[in-house]
């Protein structure tokens, strides 16, 4: 890294201080930058401002950072007086030189006319701290890729054996029994009542043998008759 020295910059270069309307008083002077700059506590990004010193009676060196119409401030900072040998009818803006991709950062500033101007004052180690913000970032190796590995030839893969299936022993053909329903339960019929003698019949006897006893007594005394005849 260089070492950290002023640069003069003047309206032709890219950082563009360009006077509308100066008061010699204040110094109010509207500059127009085309790229990010640093003053202390703030980074002006790219456009137009009015610099110009706060109106104090004791102290000539507070200068303060507005937006073109002054009505919203963007930074107040303390300076320090700074001499030159040389004056220029023109505004001249110094900044510090910084890393590359840092705001840069100003200096000083010379009303036109003028030898004295102002200096700002940064914190102590301030640029020291963007150098080695911006070295420790420039020193960070960018992430490896990784090679990628092409994946291995794929083996050569060997159609598995289908086993044959054991050939199935033919068998009679099955007949299947039908279920047949069964038959229906057979009812026993209804035991008859005894027919009821009709009134004035006598009820067969239970068996004949007494007829038969009587005709063998009519047989024997027929008999019996008979011979008793003949003898007389």
């Amino acid at each position: 890294m260089k070492r950290i020295n002023p640069v003069l910059l003047t309206l032709s270069l890219l950082i563009v201080p360009t006077v509308v309307h100066a008061d010699a008083w204040d110094k109010k002077t509207t500059v127009n930058f085309s790229q990010p700059v640093e003053v202390p506590g703030y980074v002006l990004q790219p456009g137009k401002y009015v610099m110009k010193l706060v109106t104090l009676p004791a102290d000539r060196h507070v200068v303060q950072f507005t937006n073109e119409r002054e009505n919203h401030v963007y930074a107040t900072t303390q300076a320090i007086p700074a001499y030159r040998n040389e004056v220029s009818a023109k505004t001249v803006i110094t900044f510090y030189e910084v890393p590359a991709g840092q705001p840069e950062a100003i200096k000083n500033w010379y009303y036109p006319g003028d030898n004295f101007g102002q200096e700002f004052v940064y914190p102590k180690g301030h640029f020291a701290e963007v150098a080695a913000v911006t070295r420790q970032t420039d020193a960070v190796p960018a992430p490896e890729v990784a090679a990628s590995t092409p994946p291995p030839p794929p083996a050569n893969v060997v159609a598995p054996v289908q086993s044959e299936a054991p050939p199935v022993p033919e068998t009679a053909p099955v007949e299947i029994a039908q279920a047949t329903p069964p038959a229906p339960p057979q009812t026993e019929p209804a035991p008859q009542a005894p027919a009821t003698p009709a009134p004035g019949a006598l009820p067969e006897t239970a068996s004949k043998l007494p007829e038969i006893a009587l005709l063998g007594f009519l047989f024997i005394g027929g008999a019996l008759t008979a011979r008793t005849l003949r003898r007389s």
